[in-house]
């Protein structure tokens, strides 16, 4: 992808190839942009940027959610983006070269 197509604001609503993203890459993005991790229960890790942003990020543990979990990562990357005024498509790519390198774990 060329980094002009990574700055447009466009809306992601496809949730299968949001799946791609697995839960571990999504931690470790938001940890390394700053997120703050204020809650963990045994279905999901909710992050955010801090008590002047209301927005929390609510990502699974796991992907067994079904198709709940490529809707809940569509939620996430949508979150995201808007909050670190980034396009959506900048977030996915970074957040799957996250993953690539951080691992599989929860």
């Amino acid at each position: 992808m060329t980094p002009d197509l990574l700055t447009l604001r466009v809306e992601f609503r496809d949730p299968e190839a949001a799946t791609r993203i697995l839960p571990a890459q999504a931690n470790a993005y938001l940890a390394a942009h700053g997120w703050r991790n204020v809650l963990d229960t045994e279905h999901l890790h909710v992050w955010d940027r801090g008590p002047d942003k209301l927005d929390q990020v609510v990502v699974p543990r796991s992907t067994e959610w079904g198709s709940d979990y490529g809707a809940a990562m569509v939620r996430v990357l949508a979150t995201v983006a808007e909050q670190e005024d980034r396009g959506v498509l900048a977030v996915y790519v970074e957040m799957a070269e996250t993953a690539c390198a951080e691992g599989n774990g929860g």
